[in-house]
């Protein structure tokens, strides 16, 4: 996790350190379900927009 590079690896790297990685890859898990939605609405109006 400490080999990577981008904020990815360092945000994994950061949460497994102290708490396993478990706890660093359910936190990725997490944060991705939480902005799909966002993700989601944002595709669709850009889809209807044309923008």
């Amino acid at each position: 996790y400490d080999a990577g590079t981008g904020v990815g690896a360092v945000g994994l790297g950061a949460v497994a350190e102290p708490f396993g990685f478990r706890a660093a890859f359910g936190l990725s898990a997490l944060l991705l379900v939480l902005v799909a939605p966002v993700t989601r609405a944002r595709r669709a109006v850009i889809i209807e927009t044309g923008t």
